[in-house]
């Protein structure tokens, strides 16, 4: 009977046994260290566009306020429109020196003398704006200097020398596109042309602004 017992029992503790053991070595060790773990940082914000058109902001820019019929010498503190004269005197130039295909009036910014031109426009600080424009220059007698003119806006500024085309004339003056490109630092700035040619009444004209 002792005998039949044993080997009735045996097999089940013998199996008993062994799953103690398998249980113990791998559910009951010691756990692996686990690596730390590195912070993922978010993709950055798509910066703002620094670069806003300034073209939509300017009032009256091709300088067709009525009243001109000719060419017109408006001295400091007069207007021009919306464009209000605070240096010297500047010339409107109305239909000579046109550029083709344009309806405006033109500025010459020395009109007996270099002067400056202004408007203030709104704008947001920290960012960059484009000013684009026509330029030309005016030549009479032998005074071929190159004609210089200053766009500023607040207290930025960018300045273009305009050299005189050999086939010159008034008939063949030889308009050009130029831009710059200006930060603004406050909420309303000063966008201001002003002629850096002196002693001359004739100086750099500007159109289509």
């Amino acid at each position: 009977v002792s005998f039949f017992f044993f080997f009735l029992v045996f097999p089940f503790f013998l199996g008993f046994v062994c799953a103690c053991r398998f249980v113990r070595g791998s559910g009951l060790g010691p756990l692996p260290a686990q690596e730390p773990s590195i912070p993922i940082e978010p993709p950055a914000a798509p910066e703002q566009s620094e670069v806003a058109e300034l073209m939509d902001l300017v009032r009256d820019g091709a300088f067709s306020a009525p009243g001109y019929a000719r060419t017109t010498l408006v001295r400091t503190q007069k207007k021009i429109g919306e464009w209000q004269v605070d240096l010297g005197d500047v010339d409107v130039v109305v239909g000579e020196y046109r550029p083709p295909g344009y309806r405006g009036n033109a500025i010459d910014l020395n009109g007996t003398r270099s002067g400056s031109i202004y408007q203030a426009v709104p704008v947001q600080p920290g960012l960059r704006y484009t000013v684009k424009f026509l330029a030309a220059g005016k030549w009479a007698g032998n005074d071929n200097r190159p004609r210089v003119v200053t766009v500023r806006l607040g207290k930025q500024k960018m300045t273009f020398s305009i050299a005189k085309p050999a086939d010159w004339s008034p008939s063949a003056v030889d308009w050009k596109w130029y831009t710059a490109d200006l930060l603004a630092q406050g909420t309303q700035e000063a966008l201001r042309f002003n002629s850096e040619t002196s002693r001359t009444a004739a100086g750099p004209m500007i159109a289509a602004v």
